[in-house]
């Protein structure tokens, strides 16, 4: 329904009206000042409250306002309208993910970060409790060094036993037999008869005899020895298997000790690192010096090659001159 315009004016009026029934100091201000708005609209021929009903008969009873712009029945219009709410999903979808990719990407730098801390702690304490064991090493070399060579000495003087050295194989016969001497003569004093028998050869021999006797005795218990007596090969293997126990401990002693100087070895050092890089540089020249004189061996004998192919050019050339 289109407006009235004379809705304003017709307002106006009345609450002109009703202020000047009114008898009070405001209500007389505000009809003098009505009063002076109407003998200014007198005058100048213009109503506010006219123009402004003009205006909004205007923009509501014109055809474009009755008249819908957009036609939701239209396929065309549905279309853009899908378009435009496809894009701006789009849009906030764009914005979601650059989000969540800046929040990984942050996420992986920080944990790189971290990682990259932590292993150089563990590196520096893993170098300072190196130093710390060189340093306790190098203190405990002076004192334990005298211990193990008088360890190593005595292990040595204890089992280093040569087998085949003539004085040591006197020195076992010495030792059997003094050992089966020693039973023979317990054998002896356990029996009466025998004990009667020597102790009349004692009485019947003179001093020089007996003097001359004992060493007669020694050298017969010397020669006294049964190579087939089991109790002879058992000290003999014995005696084999400290000397082989004694090689193996050395032997071990020596690894340990080895693998214990490597392990000593300081990799960050830059005395080392600067030692492995001259070995590296000794081991290229040397190998690009190998290059160079095979080069130097290949090139007279491609050169003669060439000479001889270039001869035999030559003389094919020169056949069918001839003809």
């Amino acid at each position: 329904m289109p407006r009235c315009h004379q809705f304003t004016s017709t307002l106006s009026c009345w609450v002109r009206f009703e202020l000047t029934s009114l008898r009070s100091p405001c209500v007389s201000v505000l009809t003098k000042q009505t009063e002076g708005w109407g003998l200014w609209r007198e005058k100048t021929g213009h109503d506010p409250a006219l123009h402004g009903a003009k205006l909004e008969d205007r923009n509501y009873n014109n055809e474009s306002f009755k008249k819908r712009s957009v036609d939701p029945s239209d396929p065309q219009q549905q279309q853009a309208a899908v378009t435009i709410q496809t894009q701006f999903r789009q849009h906030s979808a764009k914005g979601e993910v650059k989000a969540m990719r800046e929040e990984d990407a942050a996420t992986r730098i920080q944990a790189g970060f971290r990682g990259f801390i932590d292993r150089e702690q563990v590196r520096t304490m893993k170098l300072a409790e190196m130093r710390k064991l060189s340093s306790k090493r190098w203190d405990r070399g002076d004192e334990s060094a005298s211990e193990q060579q008088t360890a190593a000495a005595a292990q040595e003087e204890e089992v280093d036993i040569d087998l085949n050295d003539p004085e040591v194989e006197k020195a076992a016969i010495k030792i059997q037999a003094g050992f089966k001497g020693f039973k023979a003569r317990k054998e002896v004093t356990g029996q009466d008869e025998g004990a009667q028998q020597q102790t009349a050869t004692e009485t019947s021999r003179p001093a020089s005899a007996a003097k001359s006797g004992e060493p007669e005795q020694t050298q017969e218990e010397e020669v006294d020895i049964d190579l087939t007596d089991p109790e002879v090969a058992q000290a003999a293997l014995r005696i084999q298997a400290g000397f082989r126990g004694h090689q193996a401990r050395q032997e071990v002693s020596a690894q340990k000790q080895d693998e214990e100087d490597i392990a000593a070895i300081d990799l960050g050092d830059p005395e080392l690192k600067a030692a492995a890089l001259k070995i590296q540089a000794g081991f290229k020249g040397i190998k690009s010096r190998r290059k160079l004189e095979a080069k130097k061996v290949a090139l007279p004998l491609h050169e003669s090659l060439h000479c001889c192919s270039g001869y035999l050019a030559c003389m094919l050339l020169k056949i069918p001159q001839s003809h």
